[in-house]
């Protein structure tokens, strides 16, 4: 993901949705032996036919995959893509999204709001490896008010050490053929 984001690698083939509202640029999903897949690039979603994104963010577009369910969040009853897209789209924001269904008298968990938080922040922050420092690192900077809380992205690889230690390995023997 960070190979993608900082433009290291051309594109990310994956059958893992999720990497869209993660902001990788582009996406090969899909892929068959002959090596045909179906590519989805960031940069091109105002093209889209069936939905339009004229207008969108990539905060919004994170909130309306997020609605629409996601492995961090499972999606509200009744709840797909199509509105997902709709609600976003009106309202522009999840939580005014939230307020209008409850409003309406859609079932909304009482903990789904915090939830949703929590799933915006493991998407905003999720911890990956990054090759250049050669370290575990957020996908952005962590908020200061977010700092005492982060049980909830997973504990910190306590793996880190040997994995670095197998990448000197692999690096040093390299040197030798």
């Amino acid at each position: 993901m960070t190979l993608a984001l900082s433009k290291n690698v051309d594109a990310v083939i994956t059958e893992d949705s999720d990497l869209i509202p993660f902001g990788c640029p582009r996406i090969v999903f899909k892929m068959d032996k002959y090596g045909q897949g179906v590519q989805f690039q960031y940069s091109m979603l105002h093209q889209n036919k069936e939905l339009s994104f004229t207008g969108f963010t990539k905060r919004m577009l994170l909130e309306m995959c997020i609605l629409s369910g996601c492995d961090y969040l499972q999606s509200l009853p009744g709840m797909g893509l199509r509105k997902a897209h709709a609600l976003i789209q009106k309202f522009k924001s999840y939580d005014k999204v939230i307020k209008h269904l409850r409003y309406n008298t859609v079932a909304v968990p009482p903990l789904y709001e915090e939830s949703f938080k929590k799933a915006l922040w493991a998407f905003q922050h999720q911890r990956v490896y990054n090759p250049a420092i050669e370290d575990i690192v957020h996908l952005t900077d962590i908020p200061f008010d977010l700092v005492h809380d982060l049980d909830f992205l997973g504990p910190y690889p306590e793996y880190l050490f040997f994995f670095i230690f197998c990448i000197f390995l692999i690096e040093k023997a390299s040197l030798y053929y």
